[in-house]
């Protein structure tokens, strides 16, 4: 009870100190709004051209929930806004592995944090401004609801376990320069956050669509416009990944917790 207390706490904290930052928002959803018209008009003149399956509607639905859904899934490498790299070259990251409710834990809660910040302050408005300024009317049920929400939990569940992983890697190296970058780039190519993954050539796209970076972007915007036929078999390949990316962060943690390397400090 008092670790969920606490968990609470962190994660209300979060969404404090991402709250402060009402101007810096603002502008960030003038940016994201910005980038979805452009980024609509290169998709649907890949549709007219031919070199997408989409109907014009479908592109139009894809961007808009693309650069809504870029605003929540943990593309951006902060996991748990901490700055690794000066806690490794400090030594504070000693307090983060030895507390009672240990780096996992501080991290599940800031992140709960920013994602309902940013759920409500960009994913919603952005949608929003979708839907109106594009004439966006997504025809969905009750059912595909269902199935678009759990694959984004679960889809932010693998992010951040990949995150996490990143996180480790940088304690075991003392250094992220690199990874993150590395990272990134290739999570915003698979998961569709640049173009839908089935513009990709057949090869590639089956092998995208079977990694874990889908899960992120595509696969939850593919259940609402209603483009993949076995969305059945995806959510139970996405539900694999996060329990098999969740083994992985806890063998890396329980071996780097072990013998964490402190520097200064």
């Amino acid at each position: 009870m008092d670790k969920l207390k606490c968990l609470l706490y962190i994660a209300k904290l979060s969404y404090k100190t991402n709250a402060t930052y009402k101007q810096s928002n603002l502008f960030g959803i003038i940016v994201n709004s910005f980038w979805l018209i452009i980024q609509m008009y290169i998709l649907v003149a890949f549709i007219k051209h031919g070199i997408s399956s989409y109907t014009v509607q479908q592109g139009v639905g894809y961007v808009i929930l693309t650069e809504a859904l870029l605003t929540i899934t943990g593309l951006s490498g902060s996991l748990g806004g901490i700055d690794i790299d000066d806690l490794i070259k400090t030594g504070n990251i000693i307090f983060y592995l030895t507390n009672p409710i240990g780096l996992i834990g501080y991290l599940i809660g800031m992140e709960v944090g920013r994602v309902l910040y940013y759920l409500l302050w960009r994913f919603l408005p952005l949608l929003l401004i979708g839907v109106v300024a594009l004439t966006w009317y997504p025809n969905v049920t009750p059912m595909m609801l269902l199935y678009f929400v759990y694959s984004i939990i679960i889809g932010l569940v693998i992010a951040n376990e990949i995150q996490f992983i990143i996180v480790m890697l940088a304690i075991k190296n003392r250094t992220s320069m690199g990874v993150v970058d590395l990272i990134m780039a290739i999570e915003l190519f698979f998961s569709g956050g640049l173009l839908p993954l089935n513009i990709f050539p057949e090869w590639l796209y089956r092998i995208s669509l079977h990694l874990p970076f889908s899960s992120q972007i595509y696969l939850p915007i593919s259940i609402i416009l209603g483009t993949e036929g076995s969305i059945l078999k995806l959510l139970i390949l996405e539900t694999f990944w996060a329990l098999a990316l969740w083994l992985v962060s806890y063998f890396v943690y329980d071996k780097e917790r072990k013998k964490v390397y402190v520097q200064g400090g």
